[in-house]
């Protein structure tokens, strides 16, 4: 999820990427002791990808039999963040992680909905936050994120004018992991369903992340959106996906791209990103969200 903001803790040595994730999981529970001490052990452990999800799903069990809800959520959440999508345990994870979130957050008052998308649904949330609210706010997140993660934080909203609809939308959580509803940049057509299905005639839109430039796309089209808010905004998603490039690679595939060399293009990047945790990540993360499966096919795409 990109352009998330936490106070940061580096676990592990250069590897800003599951230092970001672990950040970002257990956000709000760091300073336990319980975690603390959790972390003791697990840290050691976390020496590649098979060891991470083997050591947070153990742990993650571990909590959940505790019934310590919070900490199996972001445990289990962990664990499935690497796995790809044709895993045998990547769903399975995933609801453990879920059904763990909705037991340790039983103060939010929230109706779950099915909006009909492309002969299937998108998950969505309808937060009722203050029962005399005249406005609705949908908010849209990011690149690999569920809309639980934001769902925690929607008592925010509390005295407010606003009542709140959040929904999974193309390329995230449960759209893209239960059904499979690939990555679109035309945002419009997610969120014009979800107005459609909630009968409203204009609303407010957050994005929080990518979903920053997919909520400008929306109101672009969609003009039931009355004002918009950017938490953070990306305007240009190859850019994105090759910032950590130095300058004269970045212009390299640029122009491989320009010249639809797509045979030079899928030679060169696997070698790029073979030693670095975060676009690897980044690339097999992109592969999965938008269906593709060579590095030309997917920058392309983006």
């Amino acid at each position: 999820m990109f352009g998330l903001i936490l106070q940061s803790t580096e676990y592990i040595k250069n590897n800003p990427q599951w230092n970001l994730q672990i950040n970002r999981q257990l956000e709000g529970i760091k300073e336990s002791s319980k975690v603390k001490d959790d972390l003791k052990i697990i840290i050691p452990k976390l020496t590649n990808d098979a060891s991470w999800y083997k050591t947070w799903f153990s742990f993650g069990e571990l909590r959940e039999k505790e019934e310590d809800h919070s900490l199996a959520c972001a445990y289990f959440g962990l664990a499935q963040f690497y796995l790809n999508q044709d895993d045998e345990n990547k769903r399975t994870v995933v609801h453990r992680y879920l059904n763990n979130f909705y037991r340790a957050h039983t103060e939010i008052d929230y109706g779950s909905y099915q909006v009909p998308y492309q002969k299937t649904f998108l998950p969505a949330k309808k937060v009722n936050i203050n029962p005399t609210a005249t406005k609705t706010l949908i908010i849209i997140n990011g690149f690999d994120s569920f809309m639980e993660e934001i769902l925690v934080a929607v008592n925010f909203f509390k005295g407010t004018d606003y009542n709140v609809i959040l929904f999974d939308g193309p390329g995230q959580g449960r759209a893209l992991i239960d059904n499979n509803i690939k990555f679109t940049p035309y945002f419009e057509n997610p969120v014009s369903a979800i107005i459609d299905y909630f009968n409203l005639d204009e609303v407010d839109a957050m994005g929080v992340s990518w979903g920053g430039y997919f909520v400008i796309r929306a109101a672009a089209y969609e003009k039931r959106i009355k004002n918009v808010v950017c938490y953070d905004f990306f305007y240009d998603g190859l850019n994105t996906f090759l910032k950590d490039f130095s300058k004269d690679t970045r212009n390299h595939i640029r122009q491989l791209l320009q010249n639809n060399d797509v045979e030079k293009t899928n030679q060169l990047i696997p070698t790029l990103i073979h030693s670095d945790a975060n676009l690897n990540f980044l690339f097999t993360k992109g592969y999965e969200n938008t269906g593709t499966d060579t590095p030309y096919s997917l920058l392309k795409e983006i």
